[in-house]
């Protein structure tokens, strides 16, 4: 995961506040050299969110990733696709869409803060 908080999300969380969400720092950095090594149509942005949402949660991210620059600093294509969301309210959940996820885009590499996600969707 490339992005933290500043603050401890609410289920209250405006729109503005989620402008507050601030990458790590190099993040940026990393993912362009990830970018640069598989071409930008072969990187997808993976995050953990609400699920049934109909979209909006991608739709979020996308703003964000736009709007912060990040996704310019780090060389992302936001294409349809490109950024995929996947449920947040169990461990067991995001992490059987997570391989789900490596299964139909055909991920090779993956970088995750977490390192028993990236273990487990690695078996996938």
């Amino acid at each position: 995961a490339c992005f933290g908080r500043k603050h401890t999300p609410t289920e209250r969380e405006t729109e503005e506040e989620e402008r507050y969400a601030v990458p790590v720092a190099r993040s940026a950095e990393a993912v362009r050299a990830v970018v640069k090594r598989f071409g930008p149509l072969n990187v997808f942005v993976v995050t953990a969110g609400q699920g049934g949402d109909g979209g909006a949660e991608e739709a979020r991210v996308v703003r964000w990733l736009k709007e912060s620059g990040y996704a310019e600093k780090a060389g992302l294509v936001l294409n349809r696709g490109h950024v995929i969301v996947v449920d947040k309210r169990s461990k067991a959940i995001e992490q059987q869409q997570m391989q789900e996820v490596v299964k139909k885009v055909g991920v090779t590499t993956m970088v995750h803060s977490d390192r028993g996600v990236a273990e487990t969707v690695a078996r996938a």
